[in-house]
């Protein structure tokens, strides 16, 4: 795939990764050609350490994370047409998707995992990533909370940026606590 040695500082898991996700749906590659244009070196490098950890500590595959992201991409995509269509968002409360989505253990895995990638691959996403790093007071103590931390990374950053004196992360779903949690560890 010409994508992966156009980007020369793209590592290899990182590459292997984009190989598998335009494998799936060769429909999204002028999409990850474009975005894997745009991250830096360092961004690059913290996509490789992400997947290393996926790979390494909690003993996913390539196919397994690349159909994860997949199920964002997919899912995001459904629920726009639908919002563009109806004019309105297809689930209105909680309850609407409490089961399927918050403690469904196996699809909140899926979904944290491929919002984890979208973090390194989507431009509106890299974005908020880069305001958060940048921003986030680095010389305060205190305490850090963070509502809804999802997959970890961004109370990792902070663990690692700021320096506070503790933290504490609050999720309604069981699952991403459990991912927060053994990522920051």
């Amino acid at each position: 795939i010409n994508v992966v040695t156009e980007k020369t500082n793209l590592p290899p898991k990182a590459q292997s990764f984009i190989a598998q996700v335009i494998d799936i749906n060769p429909v999204h590659q002028g999409f990850i050609e474009n975005a894997i244009r745009k991250i830096t070196d360092e961004e690059a490098a913290r996509f490789e350490t992400y997947l290393s950890y996926c790979l390494d500590h909690e003993k996913l595959s390539l196919d397994y994370l690349a159909e994860c992201y997949m199920t964002i991409v997919m899912d995001t995509l459904r629920e726009q047409v639908y919002f563009n269509k109806h004019k309105e968002y297809r689930h209105k409360s909680f309850a609407d998707v409490a089961s399927d989505v918050y403690f469904n253990d196996e699809y909140m895995k899926k979904y944290m995992y491929g919002l984890a990638v979208t973090g390194f691959l989507w431009p509106n996403h890299v974005d908020m990533y880069r305001f958060f790093f940048e921003t986030l007071p680095k010389n305060t103590g205190g305490h850090y909370l963070e509502i809804g931390p999802g997959h970890g990374a961004y109370m990792m950053a902070a663990m690692e940026r700021g320096d506070y004196d503790s933290f504490t992360g609050v999720d309604i779903s069981e699952t991403s606590i459990s991912l927060t949690r053994s990522i920051i560890n």
